[in-house]
């Protein structure tokens, strides 16, 4: 699309001292907008041919089938099939890739892009368009305060995907009943979670987290799961998450 605007302006003289300027002030902007349709542009061969081989490599490339998965995996709130594959795999992809142990890992919700991978082949490609970001995992560390105060602002925002070793209700905008690993949050325990850079910098409302001590990485969320789905596909496994109850959410906090 390309917009036009055309600009009447208006003129007036002002005298200082020894001489007179004329200053224009914009009065009315007018816009119109003209639809150009991409096939109805000539196409420019020279270049075409140059990105050619660049772009057949690169649907090559993002063509590789990473995992089989059952049935479609969708995101939603509280909790979904999509939220808790993904951080499912980025718990896993801690131990694996960095020899980390953690106690659980969490995504924000905003951070997954798609609505749904479908049933069947996901694709290099797929895992592009849910995890478009280039962000990084960070490790951190906290007692159950911290750990009440990161679950409530998850149930604030109703809900995010979180790894199978974490259980909670949402009850108004605060969260309840929290275990980990089955167990009741334990004063004077240290929790170990990893999560993405853009969460511990203080993105999506997480402000506190900018002040608790981190561990950085170099490894990207994204690929470090690509990792774990080629690792699962080698072993035959097959997607097929399924809602556990991990995130609840009373009558009243829907």
């Amino acid at each position: 699309m390309k917009r036009w605007m055309t600009y009447l302006v208006v003129g007036w003289s002002a005298c200082m001292l020894s001489s007179c300027v004329t200053v224009w002030q914009s009065v009315r902007v007018e816009r119109t907008n003209y639809l150009i349709h991409a096939d109805s542009l000539p196409i420019d061969t020279p270049m075409w041919q140059m990105i050619q081989p660049y772009r057949q490599a690169l649907v090559q490339e993002m063509s590789e089938v990473l995992i089989e998965a059952d049935t479609p995996l969708v995101k939603a709130k509280p909790e979904s099939t999509l939220g808790n594959f993904f951080a499912d795999a980025l718990y896993e992809a801690v131990r694996d890739s960095l020899g980390e142990e953690i106690d659980f890992a969490i995504q924000n919700y905003g951070g997954l892009r798609l609505a749904m991978l479908p049933r069947g082949a996901i694709t290099l490609g797929h895992l592009y368009e849910l995890m478009p970001f280039e962000n990084y995992i960070v490790i951190m560390e906290g007692d159950s305060a911290l750990i009440q105060r990161l679950f409530d602002r998850i149930a604030q925002n109703g809900g995010w995907p979180v790894s199978r070793q974490v259980r909670f209700r949402i009850v108004g905008e605060r969260a309840e009943d929290i275990r980990i690993h089955g167990q009741p949050l334990q004063s004077g325990v240290v929790y170990r979670f990893a999560l993405p850079d853009y969460i511990a910098n203080g993105g999506d409302r997480m402000f506190f987290l900018r002040e608790v001590p981190r561990k950085s990485t170099s490894l990207l969320v994204r690929d470090a799961v690509i990792a774990v789905l080629r690792k699962w596909h080698r072993q035959g496994r097959h997607l097929h998450p399924k809602l556990e109850g991990r995130i609840g959410m009373d009558k009243e906090s829907k």
